[in-house]
């Protein structure tokens, strides 16, 4: 119902004149003369594709049984696709119905009210766009399921239904998989069916820590910052509009193998007793031990980047020198103790004799 009806023919009434007309049983509403030929009314609800008869009455006389004319309601909303017709468990995708027999429209505006049925959920905030679309959101769904779409106009129910299928998230990728203790670098969850951006909630975790600063930029990719940890092979959870995920992906922390740049200065007397400076990174800020061949450079202080130490007495000679943080041991650099102090830069060896200028 809800059009406006137009009967034409021959009204002997004027604006006084009590006009009636039915639609079948039920009384077209709002029934007037508009003129002695023309007299309008709003169509009752009615029966999907049936026929009924009109009937007009003046002042309580009917039109003869032979006037009788006819009138036909259109068949129930009929669906014809979804589009998508299938999403994430999360809900919040923009669904679009392509049906027929939408309801009544004025120059391309709805007059219908709409109501979309997704399983036993609604579809909020349903829309036409015109006479054949109708748009709408889809709810979220605890379980992977497929379930029957329902479209209903001013409560009429369509003819048939659609099915849509809510499909469970999957997670194929995360990168990168290891990274610094330290934490602080960002991380990309790869994956499809995750939820609709700017829709769907998310939340990561890693082993017990979460991710700080989540967020869902497409339906198949997940953004976070990683929590400073440590560990390996800890278990990424992620959570959909509150709902944990197990992904299967892992995480493992990695302590970075520490590299060597510059030795300052590179020689030393071999008694020891040389303070040395080493320039580099990954030095940590403890814990660090400094080997000049086979003998121990006691090491005096740490940063990430720099580390002075301590020579003690070994063997002359080019030695390798090397730091080893956390059980991992840098690349080597050469440092050479030398057998005595240089004298004005060139002697160098065990001992130096005096020339007495004796033949």
């Amino acid at each position: 119902g809800g059009s406006t009806l137009v009967v034409e023919g021959n009204f002997p009434a004027d604006n006084f004149s009590q006009i009636a007309v039915r639609v079948g049983n039920n009384l077209c509403g709002n029934a007037a003369l508009m003129d002695p030929t023309r007299i309008e009314c709003t169509v009752p609800r009615g029966v999907a594709n049936t026929m009924v008869p009109v009937a007009v009455s003046i002042d309580g006389a009917n039109t003869p049984t032979p006037n009788v004319l006819q009138f036909t309601y259109d068949a129930a909303p009929q669906m014809i696709s979804l589009t998508p017709d299938r999403g994430p468990l999360s809900g919040g995708n923009l669904l679009e119905i392509q049906g027929a027999n939408f309801g009544n429209f004025i120059d391309g505006m709805p007059l219908s009210i709409p109501m979309v049925l997704v399983g036993n959920k609604l579809c909020s905030n349903p829309v036409f766009t015109d006479e054949t679309h109708l748009l709408c959101i889809v709810p979220s769904s605890v379980t992977a399921t497929t379930v029957n779409v329902s479209v209903f106009v001013d409560g009429i129910a369509s003819g048939n239904k659609l099915p849509y299928t809510y499909a469970a998230p999957a997670f194929s990728n995360m990168t990168p998989a290891e990274g610094l203790p330290a934490g602080g670098y960002p991380v990309v969850i790869s994956g499809s069916d995750l939820g609709v951006p700017g829709q769907t909630s998310v939340a990561v975790k890693i082993g017990s820590k979460y991710c700080s600063s989540p967020v869902l930029v497409a339906d198949s990719e997940i953004n976070c910052t990683m929590p400073a940890g440590t560990g390996n092979n800890l278990p990424v959870t992620v959570y959909l509009n509150g709902q944990a995920k197990i992904t299967g992906l892992t995480f493992s922390y990695v302590t970075p193998v520490p590299v060597l740049q510059s030795v300052t200065p590179a020689q030393g007397v071999a008694g020891g007793g040389t303070l040395i400076t080493l320039s580099g990174s990954y030095f940590n800020t403890i814990g660090a031990s400094v080997m000049v061949g086979n003998s121990a450079c006691a090491v005096q202080s740490q940063t990430e980047q720099e580390i002075v130490c301590s020579t003690t007495a070994g063997n002359v000679g080019m030695q390798a020198l090397i730091v080893t943080v956390d059980g991992n041991t840098s690349n080597a650099l050469l440092f050479e103790y030398t057998g005595a102090m240089p004298l004005n830069g060139i002697f160098r060896g065990s001992s130096v004799q005096e020339n007495t200028g004796a033949q």
